[in-house]
């Protein structure tokens, strides 16, 4: 697994952005893109399109990029290889459990273990490589698909060196600047970029390699591999190792809080953390981007009451605060809640390869990081994702799963801002055209 710049520019949007084309047109340009790659067939296994402001990704978009794919494919038979970086950050490898103490001898028992890493969790080799030569065939592979996507698509592109492409360098500077909008220039919408992506994708997976290690149509050999051995399911007890915040708290009054990102969140169990006692410590693994999700708390050190680190203990429910009052205005680019929320907010778009193009799986996901999400996805998981609920099925019987979760109801104000907002920008889409009006 690695990410790759994609070479074609798509747009996605971002109200909240800082940059010129955010302010003017509520959108933002991405290129940034998770890849999987299956060693033994060669074939691609699947994309996540991370659009965030300053076209950057996060270990939590990994994170969640691995639930989406081990969701959909199961588990890896022997590992996966990583490189570096945000790929080996703590979120990804693991915390620590407390060491066990002797107390006749008064020496540790054991070492320090890593705890809730994918290593440790599910049974599969990690490795972190240093150089392009450690990732197997995927960083080379990288060439060869830009290469063939000039093919498939035809849109402004950044190139692969600096000067490749003077025309399409200043369109994207142009849009960039916000003196156009993407749509102006040929620049596609990210869903629609990821759908071209898999395109390419596709086209690859079925074109017969003649390498030493890689030889035959990847898509034959993944589908004789899955029929002589299918892989392991996930197993949705253990799904919070994908969760972006694990953390140590103490149970205090019924409930734990927790901070992440200047932000504060509470969860409850009330029975639970009742038997436990107040004063215990626990670990708990959330979503700050979609706390309705619940914890999952963790029991942190060893006892006879409660058993080994790391063994479940119950999850909790998200706790609203308190209303309050803050003197600043709710727009203003000092208020701390926007701050955290922009930071928190992005879109990502999630595709897995189908064998030869078909029942392939797409997610399309936008969480604005005040805990609503919208999400909409296609096809059919070998488990469905947590939180998901089914409500229909296409022609080929995939499922079609749709979502909007909200921390909290919104006030009056916000909801006349809101509309105030969609109405600025519809009446700036019909301007532009994008939109007919009725």
């Amino acid at each position: 697994m690695d990410d790759m710049s994609w070479n074609f520019a798509s747009y996605f949007p971002n109200p909240e952005g800082t940059g010129p084309l955010a302010q003017r047109h509520g959108v933002d340009l991405g290129r940034q893109g998770l890849w999987a790659m299956d060693f033994a067939s060669g074939r691609w296994l699947g994309v996540d399109v991370i659009g965030r402001d300053r076209d950057a990704y996060r270990a939590e978009d990994i994170l969640r990029f691995f639930r989406k794919l081990f969701s959909t494919y199961g588990l890896p038979r022997i590992g996966i290889i990583l490189e570096k970086g945000a790929w080996k950050s703590k979120v990804i490898v693991g915390g620590q459990v407390p060491v066990e103490i002797d107390e006749e001898i008064g020496e540790a028992k054991a070492q320090e273990a890593l705890l809730l890493s994918i290593e440790h969790e599910f049974g599969i080799q990690v490795r972190h490589c240093r150089n392009a030569k450690g990732k197997g065939h995927i960083e080379t592979g990288f060439g060869y698909l830009q290469r063939t996507a000039t093919t498939f698509i035809d849109s402004p592109t950044y190139g692969t060196w600096r000067g490749e492409f003077s025309r399409d360098a200043k369109l994207i500077t142009a849009v960039q600047t916000g003196a156009k909008h993407p749509k102006e220039v040929g620049i596609p919408p990210m869903a629609e970029m990821s759908k071209l992506m898999e395109n390419v994708a596709v086209y690859l997976n079925g074109e017969e390699k003649e390498g030493r290690n890689q030889a035959d149509i990847p898509d034959l050999r993944w589908k004789a591999a899955l029929e002589a051995k299918p892989p392991a399911p996930l197993p949705q007890a253990k799904i919070h190792v994908f969760f972006p915040v694990k953390t140590r708290a103490t149970i205090r009054g019924g409930h734990v809080r927790v901070p992440s990102n200047g932000d504060s969140f509470s969860f409850a169990a009330p029975s639970v953390f009742a038997q436990i006692g107040s004063g215990r410590p626990v670990m708990v693994c959330f979503d700050p981007t979609e706390p309705s999700l619940r914890a999952t708390i963790l029991n942190y050190e060893s006892s006879t009451e409660l058993g080994k680190a790391g063994d479940f203990l119950c999850h909790a429910e998200h706790v609203e605060d308190a209303p309050g009052f803050l003197l600043k205005g709710a727009n203003s680019d000092d208020n701390p809640g926007r701050r955290r929320a922009y930071n928190r907010s992005f879109s990502s778009y999630f595709v897995a390869f189908g064998v030869f193009g078909k029942k392939a799986v797409r997610a399309h996901e936008h969480r604005d990081g005040r805990g609503n999400v919208a999400l909409v996805e296609h096809g059919e998981p070998a488990l469905p994702l947590p939180g998901l609920a089914r409500h229909g099925s296409d022609s080929e019987g995939s499922a079609l799963i749709a979502r909007a979760r909200s921390r909290r109801p919104k006030t009056r104000e916000e909801e006349d801002l809101e509309i105030a907002r969609i109405e600025r920008m519809e009446a700036e889409a019909l301007a532009r055209g994008d939109l007919d009006a009725f």
